[in-house]
């Protein structure tokens, strides 16, 4: 049986919060065994059938979850926005600027290591060209918004000029992220996010 095959019980569901729940697992299913073969055939080089037998169940089935593969990869982006816009929502209510900067940090890093394999597909996908245009405005659109979060942070911390200090910024992370995805357990990830910590606040690591 594939690795993705979503479990049939023999007994029905017998309340609602039971079929609900039982939906959830197999559209997760689906999206994990998507998100797997857009990342190594392609969004283009992977059909609906084969996410199908790669999630173990019908073509069929699948169309009961998603209407196509476009609105699949869409639902896939989504997924990805809003779990990090989860981790990051109670930042805001940090008043300092400068820990603020520190916690989003923190937030980041905690984000990678506590599913480095999907966000390491996730931004594969994200990264190949010709992709669907909602996919791609969705993705779009919640990186400008990251954006204008940082340059407000930085405009409040003082820095003379908060959008380049913004986009500085966010390529220092992806790059970090990019490089422990690549290099793994040999990159020196908690001491290369301290150095952005003490970078960017007033926060200091302890010696």
């Amino acid at each position: 049986m594939n690795v993705h095959s979503i479990n049939k019980s023999k007994d029905m569901p017998r309340t609602r919060e039971q079929f609900d729940e039982i939906r959830a697992k197999s559209r997760e299913t689906i999206m994990q065994s998507a998100l797997e073969l857009f990342a190594r055939r392609g969004y283009h080089g992977a059909s609906v059938s084969m996410i199908a037998k790669n999630a173990g169940v019908s073509t069929g089935l699948m169309y009961n979850y998603f209407k196509s593969k476009t609105d699949l990869l869409e639902a896939i982006v989504k997924h990805g926005v809003m779990t990090i816009g989860e981790y990051m929502g109670d930042i805001e209510s940090i008043e300092d600027p400068q820990e603020r900067i520190a916690e989003m940090v923190e937030k980041t890093f905690q984000i990678a290591l506590e599913d480095m394999p999907f966000w390491s597909l996730y931004f594969n996908v994200m990264m190949q060209p010709d992709l669907p245009e909602g996919a791609q405005r969705s993705f779009s659109e919640f990186i400008q918004s990251m954006f204008t979060g940082l340059e407000m942070m930085f405009a409040e911390a003082g820095m003379p000029d908060p959008e380049a200090e913004a986009k500085i910024f966010g390529a220092i992370l992806d790059g970090v992220l990019l490089h422990y995805m690549f290099i793994g357990k040999d990159y020196p990830l908690e001491n290369v996010k301290k150095l952005i910590i003490e970078k960017y606040s007033d926060r200091q690591s302890p010696k």
